[in-house]
């Protein structure tokens, strides 16, 4: 199966200025954070060539977090299970990755997927007139992305982030 590869950002649109109202983006999914669930979530929407828009927030670098560890930290865990969704490690990477070759590897993945990073969630709020989520999020400027929850086929629609 052939692999879209979106440009990074694409299906999004920044704010005119700082102060001022951002350009609001629609979109089928926010994911905030670039950790391991966030990489992976992003991960499989790419790989199903979904037609849902996405985009993941990050407040800092993916991997950022594991680049602050003491030197001799490794995983507990095999690379083969620490590895994100369709892009293993890098051959001749140990058994047990260590957290530079981790924070490398999240930083690899992130690029090949729709991630701004430095970026601070400032509001959530659901509007219940309009069924939409509107999300505010800054990057050195505003930025508006609405969401509009899909109905669960096994319950009412209820707002959820």
């Amino acid at each position: 199966m052939p692999q879209r590869h979106p440009q990074p950002g694409a299906g999004v649109s920044e704010g005119n200025s700082v102060g001022t109202a951002a350009t609001a983006v629609p979109l089928d999914v926010l994911i905030v954070g670039a950790g391991p669930a966030g990489l992976s979530m992003a991960g499989r929407l790419h790989h199903l060539q979904s037609t849902s828009s996405y985009i993941v927030l990050e407040r800092e670098e993916p991997g950022a977090a594991w680049r602050s560890r003491y030197d001799r930290l490794h995983l507990h865990t095999v690379r083969q299970i620490s590895a994100l969704p369709y892009w293993g490690f890098p051959a001749g990477t140990p058994t047990f990755v260590s957290a530079k070759v981790l924070a490398d590897y999240y930083s690899a993945y992130a690029q090949r997927l729709r991630v701004r990073s430095h970026t601070t969630v400032t509001a959530a709020r659901f509007d219940a007139a309009a069924k939409l989520w509107n999300v505010t999020a800054v990057n050195g400027r505003p930025w508006q992305y609405c969401l509009s929850p899909s109905p669960s086929p096994s319950s009412s629609p209820s707002p959820s982030l």
